[in-house]
């Protein structure tokens, strides 16, 4: 069982994101929602050192980096979407 307080699930707009980002005892951060909360939350807890994960509101959102391989990543990227109806957690 995990200790009281370790996992605090909230809903709220981008005002909700900015308190949650700033409030010093909260160390990392899990979010989906759009593009412009996304980008409020990362403005506020990144350079305050805080571990962000950010997801779009769609399924299967990825990240390509300069440099990458296309022909390697699509199947790559692909497979989730096509296999379990992009319910591949």
């Amino acid at each position: 069982e995990a200790p009281a307080g370790i996992v605090n699930l909230l809903q709220g707009d981008a005002e909700v994101a900015k308190v949650v980002a700033g409030h010093p005892s909260i160390r990392a951060i899990t979010a989906a929602g759009s593009a412009s909360m996304q980008e409020d939350l990362a403005k506020i807890a990144v350079p305050l050192n805080k571990k962000v994960q950010i997801s779009g509101s769609a399924k299967n959102s990825t990240i390509v980096l300069a440099g990458t391989d296309f022909k390697t990543l699509m199947p790559e990227i692909l497979r989730p979407f096509l296999l379990g109806q992009g319910q591949m957690c």
